[in-house]
């Protein structure tokens, strides 16, 4: 299959006609064909399209028109603002580096600073595709999942993976995640594969719900995931395949081959064309679908000499050849010249009881640099004193947070994790 028939409607439709390729949000089956004919009754795009990535059969129609037209895309954030989205925009329209090489620019989330277009080409979608179908295999009647706006690499790369190996996506509903309406459809839809962040996984399992008997793999990806949520998940069935990705390589680079039982297995091994290594603590990646650099051609290149990108996350990579995340990049917490992992905090505190969530952050502070801060969510009063005395039997002082603030739920940003930049305004408030 060339690359130009792998991205194709209507190479699918003339391929697998009859087989179904998208169930919208209204449970429609829509085959191959279907698909293909909407989209030759729409007039050709214009270069480049910019589009809303909500996940719905609007959307994947005017996705899937750029795709055959070799139109390069521009999803928009559904919660961005107005401005965020004109900016985006206007970076888009006036940066001479996006031709029909490209299948998307997707700008990074940016947990600081103003988020950059990636320029993720055709030739880097297919190759993820390929290494993530590597991975993970397809079946017969393999259904996935759209649990996840379309202007997330994640998101969108459900849509390509399922267009090349000719199998269906199932639309999920427009808005905030609701779990039990989550697994009501993944049982009535016969759903395979699903993709979530920790905090979805965690929504379902205070659901108490079994896993539905239809799903083979979730894979959990894009922050860390409270041991606690992992067993949960685990104990109500739920098989999943923990991974990293990043938008500057097209999505994932490490992911299980097999369920995972505890956070202490890491998030996998490294797939099929990704050379990982560790310097200086920092994850460096080289892969064959990295992105070509930035929209902005005022940017530096972000790749070294041979090729390799710095992540800036912090990791390790076990005796078995496993990647282990400590900490993603900017999440770091430096408090006189002592490093604090977000994550360590944040499963001690999970693991006191009443704490039900929890989110670590720095804030500014004149003599130390930064403070740990913490945002929870209790199902008790939070009594600050009593808290830091029960943290102080697992973690050492400087760990412990001087600012703990109360919330009923933690802020999440577009594609549903835990909003750090949001916690962090929170706290230095």
């Amino acid at each position: 299959m060339t690359l130009d028939d792998a991205l194709s409607i209507e190479s699918a439709a003339r391929e697998a006609p009859e087989d179904v390729f998208v169930v919208d949000a209204q449970g429609h089956a829509h085959t191959f064909a279907a698909i293909a004919a909407r989209v030759r009754q729409r007039a050709r795009p214009a270069s480049p399209r910019v589009v809303l990535g909500v996940p719905s059969l609007e959307t994947i129609v005017s996705m899937l028109e750029a795709l055959e037209h070799h139109v390069p895309l521009v999803p928009l954030h559904p919660r961005w603002t107005e401005l965020e989205r004109e900016r985006a925009v206007a970076q888009a329209m006036a940066s001479p580096r996006l031709d029909g090489s490209h299948l998307a620019v997707l700008f990074t989330s940016g947990t600081s600073g103003t988020p950059k277009g990636a320029l993720l080409s055709r030739r880097a979608f297919v190759d993820a595709a390929h290494a993530s179908a590597e991975r993970l295999g397809w079946r017969g009647g393999d259904r996935w999942l759209l649990a996840m706006p379309l202007a997330h690499v994640g998101g969108l790369s459900v849509l390509v993976r399922t267009l090349i190996a000719r199998k269906t996506l199932v639309l999920g509903p427009e808005g905030s995640f609701d779990p039990a309406a989550h697994v009501e459809l993944v049982s009535r839809e016969r759903v395979t594969l699903v993709s979530l962040v920790p905090t979805q996984l965690a929504a379902l399992v205070r659901l108490e719900r079994r896993c539905p008997p239809s799903i083979r793999a979730v894979l959990l990806g894009g922050a860390a995931c409270p041991p606690r949520v992992l067993e949960g998940a685990v104990g109500l069935g739920y098989p999943i395949h923990t991974t990293y990705g990043l938008t500057e390589m097209c999505a994932q680079v490490a992911t299980s081959r097999a369920p995972v039982r505890s956070i202490d297995e890491g998030v996998g091994e490294p797939l099929a064309g990704v050379e990982l290594t560790i310097v200086e603590g920092r994850i460096v990646v080289r892969s064959r679908s990295r992105m070509d650099g930035w929209l902005d051609p005022s940017l530096p290149s972000p790749f070294d000499a041979e090729g390799f990108y710095d992540t800036g996350d912090l990791g390790e990579i076990d005796a078995h050849g496993r990647l282990h995340v400590h900490v993603r990049r900017d999440d770091l917490i430096v408090t006189g010249g002592e490093n604090v992992y977000p994550a360590e905090v944040e499963q001690a505190l999970v693991a006191l009881e009443g704490i039900e969530a929890a989110c670590v952050v720095g804030v500014s502070d004149p003599m130390w640099g930064q403070r740990v801060a913490a945002a929870v969510v209790s199902s008790m009063p939070v009594d600050e004193t009593s808290l830091r005395e029960r943290l102080r039997a697992v973690l050492s002082g400087f760990k412990i947070p001087r600012v703990i603030v109360s919330l009923e739920a933690l802020p999440t940003n577009a594609v549903g994790k835990i909003d750090r930049v949001a916690v962090r305004a929170l706290c230095e408030r």
